[in-house]
């Protein structure tokens, strides 16, 4: 009665659809040809950066818990007054023990023997490395008066 052989979409739709009058339920879906203009996987390109960077420099005055540094690696270690911040998500990030003014310092150290960098550091004839340093100085905090004023006369 009806050829039911091969054919494109179309005429599979229309064959279907002269069969079953009044069903659009039948009709072949028309499948997407071109890819999608943005995939889920592109999205993480667009972020906003984190400014892992230096927030202070030399010589500033900081309060205590300001955030100094915030880094990924050690580029800047911990120094006087100056520790390592304690919450999950901050990676190495530095921030002020105490308010005082900033200095950065080239010094020489030797890491503690039960870190990474210890066990790299054996091997070699010295085992001190230099590293950056931002301290936290406190003010010098003023003498009391030796002499007190009595009177103007």
């Amino acid at each position: 009665m009806f050829g039911l052989g091969g054919g494109s979409a179309a005429n599979m739709a229309r064959l279907l659809g002269s069969l079953f009058p009044g069903s659009n339920s039948l009709n072949y879906p028309r499948w997407a040809r071109v890819k999608a203009a943005r995939k889920a996987r592109n999205r993480r390109r667009h972020t906003p950066g984190k400014y892992r960077t230096i927030q202070v420099d030399d010589g500033d005055w900081v309060e205590e818990g300001q955030v100094l540094a915030l880094q990924n690696t050690y580029a800047f270690y911990p120094g006087e007054n100056v520790t390592v911040s304690p919450e999950r998500f901050s990676l190495r990030t530095l921030k002020a023990d105490c308010s005082g003014f900033v200095r950065f310092a080239v010094q020489e150290f030797q890491p503690p023997f039960n870190s990474q960098l210890y066990t790299v550091m054996k091997d070699r004839e010295t085992t001190s490395l230099i590293g950056r340093f931002i301290h936290v100085v406190e003010p010098i905090q003023a003498l009391p008066n030796r002499f007190r004023l009595i009177s103007l006369t």
